[in-house]
C-alpha cells in the first residue's frame, strides 16, 4: 500500500458534517482568511499538510524501524480517528451527549486532538521546546557540578572539551536564543503526550451539547477546531490555558450541534452568531485586514454565515468583510 503524504490535521469525517450533504464527497465553501477568498472544495482537500506528522531525516536515521517510524504518528492518529468517529456521529445525530462514560472519554480524546495535532501548535511547540533546551543548555554550562558531568561523559565519547568551551558556549546561548534545535520527531512526541495531559483536565469540565435552530443560521468549522475564551479574551491553547477555571471551550461539531464546555453552570447559547462571532474572534476578524494566522481559513455550508459585528449587533460575514469574493464570481 502506498505510503500517505497527505496528512490531515482536521479529520475528514469531522470535515464532512460540514458539506452541503453531510458526507466526505459533498462540498463545502472554504473562506481563506489569508487570500481574501471564498471556494467550494472538498473535505479530502482541506485541513492537510504534506508529511506533516513524518519526522525528519536526523530522528529517522537514529530510529531502530526507520520504516515505521515514518508513519508513527499519522498511525497514531489515523487509529484514534476510526475510534472517535463513531461516536461523534452518535453525538450530531441525537443532539446531547452519551451516558456511556467510554463514549465520554473518546469525546474528551477527540477535543484534545483537535488542540493538539495542528500546525500551529506544532510550530509553538517548536518555539516553546527550544527555549526550554536552551534554558537546560545555560543551566548545564553554568553549573560546576553538571559541568564536570557533561565534562565526563564527552571525555568518555573521545571528545574532551575544556573550560575555555564551557565560557564558549555559555556566550553562545546567550547570545543566540535559537542555537539548541530539535528534530521534528522530538516535536512530534509531545502531540501524544499532551493528549494524555489534557485529558483529565478535560474531565474535570462541564460539558454540554446545543442543538440548534436552524433560523439561528449555520455554525461554521475552523481549521483550528476549538476555542477557548475568558470573557472577551482569548486564552492560549496549552495545558495552563486548560486548567484555566474562568473560561468557555466550543467545538462546532455540525452546522446545528456545538459541544460546549466550562469549570461553571452552562448558560444555554441562544443564538448562532454569537458562537461564530467567538469562533471569528479567534482567528483576529474583529479588526478589519488583522489576521494574526495568515493559514487560518474557515469551512462552512453555504457561501456565508452569521456573526457578531463590532457594534454587537447580528450580521453577516460578507456584510463585515466586503472584500472577500467567491472565486470564479
Amino acid at each position: 500500500m502506498p505510503e500517505k503524504r497527505k496528512h490531515h490535521y482536521v479529520p475528514e469525517f469531522q470535515l464532512a458534517f460540514f458539506t452541503s450533504d453531510g458526507t466526505k464527497n459533498g462540498e463545502f465553501y472554504v473562506f481563506d482568511l489569508e487570500q481574501k477568498i471564498i471556494r467550494k472544495s472538498k473535505p479530502h482537500n482541506e485541513a492537510h499538510k504534506a508529511n506533516l506528522y513524518m519526522p525528519d531525516a536526523g530522528a529517522l536515521a537514529g530510529a531502530a524501524d526507520p520504516a515505521a517510524a515514518r508513519t508513527q504518528f499519522e498511525d497514531f492518529f489515523t487509529g484514534m480517528e476510526s475510534d472517535v468517529a463513531p461516536v461523534i456521529k452518535r453525538v450530531v445525530e441525537a443532539g446531547k451527549l452519551p451516558t456511556d462514560i467510554k463514549d465520554r472519554v473518546w469525546i474528551w480524546y477527540f477535543v484534545a486532538m483537535n488542540i493538539f495535532r495542528t500546525p500551529e501548535f506544532l510550530q509553538q511547540a517548536d518555539v516553546n521546546a527550544m527555549q526550554v533546551a536552551q534554558q537546560l543548555a545555560l543551566h548545564t554550562f553554568s553549573s560546576d557540578e553538571i559541568w564536570k558531568q557533561y565534562q565526563a561523559r564527552k571525555a568518555a565519547e573521545g571528545k574532551p572539551v575544556d573550560d575555555a568551551e564551557r565560557t564558549r558556549l555559555i556566550g553562545l546561548f546567550r547570545k543566540y536564543p535559537n542555537a539548541v534545535t530539535l528534530n521534528k520527531g522530538s516535536i512530534l512526541g509531545i502531540i501524544p503526550t499532551a493528549i494524555e495531559l489534557a485529558v483529565p483536565l478535560l474531565a474535570k469540565r462541564h460539558w454540554r451539547v446545543e442543538a440548534l435552530a436552524p433560523e439561528g443560521g449555520d455554525l461554521v468549522l475552523p481549521n483550528c477546531p476549538v476555542t477557548l475564551t475568558q470573557r472577551r479574551s482569548v486564552v492560549p491553547m496549552n495545558l495552563g490555558g486548560l486548567r484555566a477555571e474562568d473560561t468557555l471551550m466550543l467545538l462546532p461539531l455540525s452546522p446545528r450541534t456545538l459541544l460546549v464546555s466550562s469549570f461553571g453552570v452552562l448558560e444555554p447559547t441562544t443564538e448562532t452568531a454569537a458562537v461564530n462571532g467567538n469562533t471569528a474572534a479567534y482567528h483576529s476578524l474583529e479588526q478589519r485586514g488583522d489576521i494574526a494566522n495568515k493559514s487560518a481559513c474557515v469551512f462552512a455550508r453555504r457561501p456565508d454565515f452569521p456573526i457578531v459585528a463590532a457594534d454587537g449587533t447580528i450580521t453577516t460575514f460578507r456584510a463585515v468583510f466586503p472584500e472577500f469574493r467567491i472565486a470564479g464570481v
